[in-house]
């Protein structure tokens, strides 16, 4: 898990990157390569013996974090970069989503074992086909626990507001174009500019 948060840290930093990439500005990028890489190279020296994997996905973690603040500060330095407002409103929902999934983690953990302790197939073959029942089932479980997320993430953005002029007129254009009655796109646009709650 700290590893995926140090790949969606990178993630958003992955636009200045290109631009700075576009203006030719590799030393920027290997500045950052390299700041990243020493510290990441060090910090496994020091975790990996003591803490395993958990220790590896620390430094990158670390080294993440570290690279997209080597990005972030020359970006700013070269062509003034700045995050919209909007970026702040995705990253707040995507930590709900995030709390959500810590909260209900264990939950989810024992309804799989749970459930996976009373799948067995009563015939010869029956062992290759209770592993591949218990795989779909975790497999569906994990897929409505995704689904819960996403939820929560989309609920989040409608409450903050995060859908803009930009993003309702391009969905309002799309579903004209595949033929969407012209009360329902009214009825989505009006959804997605949270005009149903009583907010300011």
């Amino acid at each position: 898990m700290m590893f995926v948060l140090g790949l969606f840290i990178r993630s958003i930093f992955a636009l200045p990157q290109l631009i700075l990439s576009a203006m030719r500005r590799l030393d920027v990028e290997v500045k950052a390569i390299v700041v990243a890489t020493i510290t990441n190279v060090i910090l496994n020296f020091l975790l990996i013996p003591r803490w395993g994997i958990n220790g590896a996905a620390f430094a990158s973690l670390v080294s993440f974090i570290i690279w997209s603040a080597v990005i972030f500060y020359y970006s700013r330095k070269i062509f003034a970069f700045k995050f919209h407002i909007g970026i702040y409103r995705a990253v707040l929902g995507g930590l709900a989503a995030l709390v959500i999934l810590f909260l209900f983690k264990e939950y989810v953990l024992v309804l799989i074992d749970a459930v996976i302790a009373n799948i067995q197939i009563s015939i010869p073959s029956g062992q290759l086909l209770d592993e591949i029942a218990q795989e779909l089932v975790k497999l569906i479980i994990f897929g409505l626990f995704f689904l819960l997320s996403v939820f929560i993430y989309f609920i989040t953005l409608l409450f903050l507001k995060s859908f803009g002029e930009e993003e309702i007129s391009l969905l309002a254009a799309g579903l004209r174009k595949v033929g969407v009655p012209e009360r329902y796109i009214n009825w989505c646009c009006a959804f997605l500019e949270v005009k149903w709650l009583k907010i300011s």
